[in-house]
């Protein structure tokens, strides 16, 4: 009870906060105000989580920032569009692009360290990074200042999976998909834990729940149905799989060490045997022959 009062002043004092923001951002001269609606235009894209809008929110974003180069939100969502692009392979040129990512993480954090926002993005880097106790203590601040903050509730489940805590973050996922049940993060990542609590038909089920899930999510359904059992619905599934990063990718891997590091990319585990684990399944699919 305590716990669901606590949510519940936190989400009332969430939206006062936001609709004063608005007001401040209404009140605003002209061009700040088309900053904001570009910024807000750039969010709807990036929320998409495609390569076609990631491309819309990167224009978005830059255009913002053409006006109001110290916004440090808009810089934060360019760190998701360059790390999109790094780890689907949406770019020809991932270095170019993770490089781009780390520019505007790190811009973001020195104009504004305690904004909820920058320390989740923030703490996303340091995830991919394996800086996981620097991670933690980012996320910490951004929960203690917004305890019902669904992307940092998101994040902290990305922290926990990729440390091996696979049944701490699938509570965690739960959580914030009780807190927005239309939140794209969680259900990716809670397909990821159920997998890794070995609880594979419902993460199969969890996955076709998914609209459009990314590439790495796809990886799920294939090594699933492995463990499974189910060595024809994964090759299926593999030459789904396959075809989707060939229409997607710009870069697509070509040799199983490429593959490995576009997991790792978009799995970091601390544990280097999941990524093993992973690509021993995809073998046993086909991947080799695919190939």
């Amino acid at each position: 009870l305590e716990e669901e009062l606590s949510r519940s002043i936190a989400a009332t004092v969430t939206g006062q906060i936001e609709s004063e923001l608005q007001r401040v951002a209404i009140s605003r001269r002209a061009a700040d105000q088309q900053a904001y609606d570009l910024l807000l235009s750039g969010n709807y894209h990036l929320n998409q989580g495609n390569r076609k809008d990631v491309v819309l929110a990167i224009d978005k974003f830059e255009r913002c920032l053409s006006k109001d180069p110290d916004n440090a939100r808009v810089h934060a969502n360019l760190f998701y569009c360059h790390d999109f692009n790094v780890m689907d392979h949406w770019t020809e040129d991932v270095d170019h692009s993770r490089q781009l990512a780390a520019e505007h993480i790190r811009k973001a954090v020195s104009l504004d360290p305690d904004l909820a926002q920058v320390q989740v993005a923030y703490a996303n880097f340091l995830i991919f990074t394996h800086q996981f106790e620097d991670a933690e203590r980012q996320l910490k601040r951004a929960l203690d200042s917004k305890p019902n903050d669904t992307e940092a509730i998101a994040m902290h489940a990305v922290s926990l999976s990729n440390q091996g805590k696979a049944e701490a973050a699938l509570e965690q996922a739960e959580l914030a998909l009780k807190l927005d049940p239309y939140h794209p993060w969680s259900r990716w990542i809670r397909s990821e834990c159920l997998y890794f609590c070995n609880r594979f038909d419902d993460c199969l089920e969890n996955i076709a729940d998914i609209v459009n899930p990314p590439g790495f999510i796809q990886i799920y359904m294939i090594t699933a149905n492995v463990r499974l059992g189910r060595l024809d619905t994964a090759r299926t599934a593999l030459q789904e799989f396959l075809e989707f990063c060939r229409e997607n990718m710009s870069s697509m891997p070509e040799n199983i060490d490429e593959w490995q590091q576009y997991y790792r990319d978009n799995a970091p585990f601390i544990d280097p045997e999941v990524n093993d684990h992973i690509i021993d399944c995809l073998v046993q699919a086909g991947l080799e022959e695919e190939m």
